[in-house]
């Protein structure tokens, strides 16, 4: 079965999250990456760990987490 390489970029709302849940336990997807957008430096902290958490969760801790543009 051949993969969709994703990359998800997101401002991790609470929309986002579980986006993200259901797109890193698909069997279809390979995802390279997640990029968070937020001109809080504050929020940005914070939803690293919303995302870290996500991933955890999901046994998927292997994906990289990036700050994106705003």
């Amino acid at each position: 079965m051949s993969k969709y390489h994703v990359w998800i970029d997101t401002d991790a709302g609470v929309d986002d999250l579980i986006s993200v849940l259901m797109a890193v336990r698909m069997k279809e997807f390979e995802i390279e990456g997640i990029s968070i957008v937020d001109r809080d430096p504050e929020s940005f902290v914070r939803d690293v760990e919303y995302i870290s958490k996500i991933l955890a969760f999901a046994g998927r801790d292997d994906i990289r987490i990036y700050q994106g543009s705003d």
